[in-house]
């Protein structure tokens, strides 16, 4: 019995099934886990006691380590292909999920936060490797516009019906929860997502090491970077986490008012991306 799909999509609906959805859905989880602090940042300081300092710290260990694996990612993606690289990645997620579930302290938090901002660091470039692979470059920008939207539907996710989650559960169960979803997540694009043989005349890769000097010692990358990571960074860390206890603690607002507002910003912010 063959587990792995070999089959090569034939028309857009078999793209669709078999590439665009499972990618849309890890990228779909990749925002959930970014914003869902700002709605849970209450409940995890009054049941671990965690301050202002020690939140920022857990929901800045997700972005480090997000961040720092980008350009070996690269090259990953480069070498392995999206499907092998992702699906792994995603088992590396679900791992910091299911930590983070169990943890009961700030340092077992930012551990398993790490290790999920380790996991979904390929949510998005890994897809962009599959579409390019698998789609003709005049459909990428609108194919990129909507998957762009899954990620904006996530944090959508991530504000009022999150609250409405807590009602049932605690974070605890949440976590643990998107941790099983995660690992099926995985094991989707491992099994259905099919694997591109390499055209024999393709260049070979260049060493990692080599790479990443290029990258590290370009002037456009050092005249780009910083003002995009300052920009988008200070952006998700207001929606991704303080957002949430300013509007509580000096807006005054109730948690489902905060979980609203939230909802609101995001569905903006969605808007904004997809157009």
């Amino acid at each position: 019995m063959q587990l792995i799909n070999n089959k090569i999509p034939e028309n857009n609906i078999e793209k669709l099934i078999f590439i665009f959805l499972p990618f849309a859905c890890g990228y779909f989880l990749s925002y959930l886990y970014r914003s869902t602090n700002a709605v849970l940042a209450p409940y995890l300081s009054n049941d671990l006691s965690i301050n202002a300092e020690q939140l920022g710290l857990i929901t800045s260990a997700y972005f480090l380590t997000f961040g720092l694996f980008q350009l070996p990612l690269g090259v990953l993606l480069d070498k392995f292909g999206a499907r092998k690289v992702q699906s792994i990645l995603f088992l590396v997620a679900a791992t910091g999920a299911i930590l983070f579930s169990l943890g009961n302290d700030v340092w077992s938090l930012v551990i398993a936060r790490g290790l999920i901002g380790l996991g979904v660091s390929g949510a998005l470039m890994g897809a962009f490797k599959a579409f390019a692979v698998w789609y003709p470059k005049e459909r990428l920008p609108l194919l990129i516009g909507i998957f762009m939207s899954a990620g904006g539907m996530g944090a959508i996710v991530a504000s009022t019906p999150l609250e409405m989650a807590l009602q049932i559960t605690d974070w605890r169960g949440v976590y643990f929860f998107l941790g099983i979803i995660t690992i099926f997540t995985g094991a989707l694009i491992f099994f259905i997502v099919p694997e591109k043989q390499e055209t024999s005349n393709q260049e070979k890769p260049l060493p990692i090491l080599k790479v990443l000097k290029h990258i590290y010692t370009s002037y456009a990358f050092w005249r780009i970077g910083p003002l995009s990571g300052i920009a988008g960074g200070t952006g998700l860390a207001i929606l991704g986490l303080w957002a949430g206890p300013w509007l509580s603690d000096i807006g005054q607002f109730d948690k489902i008012e905060v979980a609203n507002i939230l909802f609101i910003s995001t569905i903006m912010m969605t808007i904004g991306t997809t157009s």
